[in-house]
């Protein structure tokens, strides 16, 4: 997979960050951190040039601000998980805000991904193709608008899932 925006040490930054952030991590591992740069990607595309050049910037300073606070002698990619998960700990309740925002940033771009996978869907019992057929086919009931169509592709037969 080619990144278009995201550096490699970008890249090791937030697969670093996955097993520190995440409450499991995915069965296909691969696939899920191959899929999450991809979406950070694809987000930081869209983004204006002058808010991409402070997500490097942040990036970089997340990665090697255990090194600047005196905390660590490695950059936070290269350090233990031990180490991840407290550093992690102290930038969630840090007071110093780029590196606050980045990381919230980040840690939300992350769980927005790993929460948006069908695994995860049906583990919650989440059913968002569903859930909206049924909202919108009871709005147009209230509207009292025309039901069905011979094209309509949500008949008012629908009933919620029962699990």
């Amino acid at each position: 997979m080619h990144n278009l925006i995201l550096k490699p040490f970008e890249c090791r930054l937030i697969e670093a960050l996955l097993p520190v952030i995440l409450p499991t991590m995915p069965v296909h591992e691969h696939r899920f951190r191959r899929r999450v740069l991809y979406h950070i990607d694809r987000f930081l595309v869209k983004m204006p040039l002058f808010f991409r050049w402070l997500f490097h910037l942040g990036a970089w300073l997340f990665d090697v601000s255990p090194m600047l606070f005196l905390a660590h002698t490695h950059r936070f990619h290269r350090s233990s998980l031990h180490f991840r998960q407290y550093w992690t700990a102290r930038a969630y309740r840090t007071s110093i805000m780029p590196l606050y925002r980045w990381f919230h940033i980040i840690r939300g771009l992350i769980l927005l991904v790993y929460y948006s996978q069908d695994d995860q869907h049906r583990r919650l019992r989440y059913y968002p193709a569903e859930w909206v057929k049924f909202n919108v086919m009871n709005r147009r009931r209230k509207l009292k608008l025309v039901e069905e169509a011979p094209h309509d592709s949500q008949p008012s037969r629908f009933q919620p899932r029962s699990s």
